[in-house]
């Protein structure tokens, strides 16, 4: 790179110095005068040199150094652009991101409570769920065998040849029995004494066997023997019946 200094009036001479100043006192000392440099650039400030590398350096009147601009060059501005856009793309993803990961930390602590409420709440729906279930199999089973109880006590009314089937079922547990006594409701009583043939057969001496027992509901019976008493009761088979529904309830209620 070439250096252009302002120029100087006349010429600087070293024959002020004296000889004296230099060590060796018989050394002949030659003047030596700067060139005068003139202030005219040769080339403009701004212009690029010849080869596209090296640009001179330029001075105004007063010495100060005259700014040069490059050249444009189109490719390395877009290289530039580019780059620039680069670095915002980058820049706005990398904040979207640390924005989204926060903002999803924020979420996350704002929703801890509500989430921690509503699994409480599914747990108590679900408790809620299974009481609602049990106690309608409850009601459901109180209701069925209410309405057996009414078929019943309303067949029982109707049709006095009931008794007749209990006693059949429950004399055949009484084969080596020695000793039997047949409690019956009064209704049951009066209908078996009628002496009608499809009673025949039942136990022989029937009138001395069977008696009267008001606390027994029409249709059913008590067989009392030596060994011990066989409940025929209509009233005594209808909880049985509720007692297996019930068992079965709580086995279920258990197994959950």
């Amino acid at each position: 790179m070439k250096l252009l200094l302002p120029a100087v009036e006349g010429k600087n001479l070293l024959h002020k110095f004296g000889r004296k100043t230099f060590p060796n006192q018989d050394e002949p000392i030659t003047p030596y005068c700067f060139p005068d440099v003139t202030l005219n650039c040769p080339v403009k400030a701004g212009a690029a040199a010849d080869n596209g590398v090296f640009s001179r350096i330029c001075f105004d009147e007063s010495g100060k150094l005259l700014q040069q601009s490059r050249p444009s060059d189109p490719g390395r501005h877009k290289k530039v652009k580019d780059g620039e856009e680069k670095i915002q793309e980058d820049a706005y993803r990398q904040g979207f991101e640390r924005g989204e990961r926060h903002g999803l930390k924020s979420v996350e602590k704002r929703m801890e409570p509500f989430l921690k409420s509503l699994k409480q709440s599914i747990v108590e729906l679900e408790t809620a769920k299974k009481e609602l279930l049990l106690r309608t199999e409850r009601e459901a089973v109180e209701l069925a065998l209410a309405i057996a109880k009414k078929i019943v006590c309303h067949e029982v009314s109707v049709n006095q040849e009931v008794v007749l089937n209990v006693l059949k079922r429950a004399l055949k547990q009484t084969d080596n029995y020695k000793k039997i006594i047949i409690k019956v409701s009064p209704k049951d009583l009066r209908f078996l004494k009628q002496g009608s043939p499809q009673i025949s057969g039942f136990a022989e001496d029937l009138e001395e066997v069977i008696e009267e027992d008001k606390s027994i509901m029409n249709g059913g019976c008590v067989i009392e023997t030596n060994l011990g008493e066989i409940d025929a009761r209509i009233e005594k088979q209808l909880q049985t019946v509720e007692e297996a529904f019930r068992a079965e309830i709580e086995k279920q209620t258990v197994g959950d």
